[in-house]
Order: structure tokens, then C-alpha cells, then sequence
């Protein structure tokens, strides 16, 4: 039973990876990959291979928050991925370096790059003064986003 299981959640990532390259030379639907994807995280949520995958296929959709989760997913999973915490790391540094000012009116945004920039800190192993203050940032995109319901609609949430 779990040789099947192993054997079947390695085709579902294989066909997810097959249906990504047709999908590139537009001969798929964009949901196949990213379905053949979470049919291997259902049968194996242990796994961290899936998850990469999912980061990948995101993009930058959500001001990277989505990327950001699967990643978190990958690296922190069971069986984990040998270039999750490097395509992590790449994440983080290209959000953060991109979005280092927050932007006036746009809470959302805010608040992800806060959050993007709390990760950042945290994996970087910063110093507690510096995981503090980004905690107390990150807290106050939060509550700022929290104060103006109106922000709190669209596809990121």
C-alpha cells in the first residue's frame, strides 16, 4: 500500500510537471498542472515536491503571498525538497527588494510585503531587535488593513 501510494503520488507530480511544459508551449489548460499537484499533496500532504511546484505555477499572483505560502509549505513539510529553501530565499530577496517603501492607499500590498519582509528576517536568523520591529510593522499593516474593511476584498485573501 505505501509503495503504491509513493508510486502514485511520483506520476501525479510527473503528469503536473508534464501538463506545466505543455502549458508553457500552450498546448494545456492553466488548471491542469496545478490540479495534478494538489491530487499529490491530498494523497501525500507529507511531501514537499508538490508544494515547490504549486509555488512556481503561482507566479507573481498576491504580491507573491501565494508563492510565499507554498514555499512555506515545501521547506517545512516531512519529506521536504532539496531547492525549496533556496527558491525561498530567492523569493524573499526579490519581494523585499522590490517593495522596501509602503505605498499610500494600498493596505493589501502592505501588509504581504510586510509579512514577506517578516519571513525574511526570521529565516535570515536577524537579530531579535530586527525580528521585533518587523513583527511590530507587519502588525501594523495588519491592523491598518483590519481598520479599512473596504481593502479586505480581492483575490489575495
Amino acid at each position: 500500500s505505501t509503495w503504491v501510494e509513493g508510486a502514485v503520488h511520483r506520476c501525479l507530480v510527473c503528469l503536473g510537471d508534464l501538463a506545466r511544459y505543455q502549458l508553457e508551449l500552450g498546448l494545456a489548460l492553466a488548471a491542469q498542472p496545478a490540479r495534478y499537484y494538489q491530487l499529490a499533496v491530498r494523497l501525500r500532504p507529507e511531501g514537499g515536491v508538490p508544494y515547490n511546484q504549486l509555488a512556481m505555477l503561482c507566479g507573481e499572483e498576491n504580491y507573491g503571498l501565494d508563492q510565499l505560502y507554498y514555499y512555506m509549505r515545501c521547506v517545512t513539510s516531512k519529506g521536504g525538497f532539496e531547492g525549496g529553501e533556496a527558491n525561498l530565499k530567492r523569493l524573499l530577496d526579490k519581494r523585499v527588494a522590490v517593495f522596501e517603501e509602503a505605498t499610500e492607499g494600498e493596505e493589501g500590498k502592505n501588509m504581504v510585503i510586510s509579512l514577506l519582509q517578516l519571513v525574511n528576517v526570521v529565516v535570515g536568523e536577524e537579530q531579535q531587535e530586527v525580528v521585533t520591529l518587523s513583527c511590530q510593522q507587519s502588525l501594523a499593516h495588519l491592523n491598518q488593513l483590519l481598520d479599512q474593511p473596504e481593502q479586505l476584498s480581492g483575490p489575495w485573501l
